[in-house]
């Protein structure tokens, strides 16, 4: 089950990448495994005959599987222990390749050839490109957009900084001019209330801060 829920992911992830990428290769992460798809229709072929499966980059033999009474599994030497066959869905047409632990000598050109045991394939079933990558490159959109949203959430910051500050501004002036307003009443009614003589006191102060004022 964890290997066909690998295989299921791996495929997916391939005919993600190989579909995204304009000169049709799959897209291998330097370190990590990639999936080179090959697919054959013929199913019927497959149910009775021994099979061997060929995995070729050039002329070098990347990987063999042969299936007969056993599995007989073969690997060139800078491939060993990197790369697979999934047997369980090879009857079913899928002769799919993963090469783990991606190197940048990997990025090349894979052919699968399918045959009969003791037969062999001039034409190949399937030719897959592989190009590696150093690390998840970001996609020039997403890189251009995420600079759009930066530039218009700066834009914003500043907007909303200087909105507030006029707003904290108006503020500050309204108080000052409603504290003004109720200090003029408070003097308007204390000077009604008062005596002849306390207005009189009060017009000589106001005109001792006018002539202080002027000085």
């Amino acid at each position: 089950m964890a290997m066909f829920i690998t295989w299921t992911t791996g495929v997916l992830l391939s005919v993600v990448s190989f579909s995204s990428l304009g000169d049709g290769c799959v897209l291998g992460i330097v370190g990590d495994s990639a999936i080179l798809p090959c697919i054959y229709n013929e199913t019927d072929d497959l149910t009775t005959m021994n099979i061997s499966i060929e995995w070729r980059k050039g002329n070098e033999v990347v990987h063999r599987t042969v299936l007969g009474e056993g599995t007989e599994v073969t690997q060139s030497m800078t491939y060993e222990n990197r790369t697979q066959l999934f047997t369980d869905v090879v009857q079913k047409g899928d002769f799919s390749l993963l090469i783990s632990d991606i190197n940048v000598r990997d990025a090349q050109s894979y052919d699968c050839y399918v045959s009969r045991q003791g037969g062999q394939s001039s034409t190949p079933l399937c030719r897959v490109c592989l190009s590696t990558a150093d690390g998840v490159q970001t996609s020039p959109v997403v890189g251009r957009a995420s600079q759009a949203m930066w530039m218009f959430s700066t834009f914003l910051c500043v907007t909303v900084g200087i909105l507030v500050a006029i707003a904290l501004g108006y503020q500050i002036k309204e108080d000052y001019s409603r504290k003004r307003a109720r200090h003029q009443h408070q003097e308007m009614e204390d000077y009604e209330s008062s005596t002849d003589d306390e207005r009189q006191e009060i017009i000589m102060e106001r005109l001792d801060i006018l002539t202080e004022t002027n000085v």
